[in-house]
């Protein structure tokens, strides 16, 4: 099995994405976020994560955007 992704997330984009789950997993783990929202929360912050790790987003690639400087889109 090959994943081959084209990372297709910036510096800058990555650092928002990694932020922006460590806020949302610290809201669920502080008891701030209760239910299907924590539920929700940590969902979200998961795929944050990863898209932070493998500089990689799904949404970006199927509407064909970039912010990283070494995409290459294919035609």
């Amino acid at each position: 099995m090959n994943l081959d992704f084209n990372k297709n997330l910036g510096n800058t984009d990555r650092i928002i994405r990694a932020a922006t789950g460590v806020i949302l997993m610290t809201l669920v783990f502080t008891k701030v976020l209760k239910g299907w929202q924590a539920i929700l929360a940590t969902i979200i912050s998961i795929l944050q994560f990863f898209d932070a790790i493998f500089s990689y987003c799904v949404l970006y690639d199927i509407l064909g955007c970039s912010t990283s400087h070494h995409f290459v889109k294919e035609q």
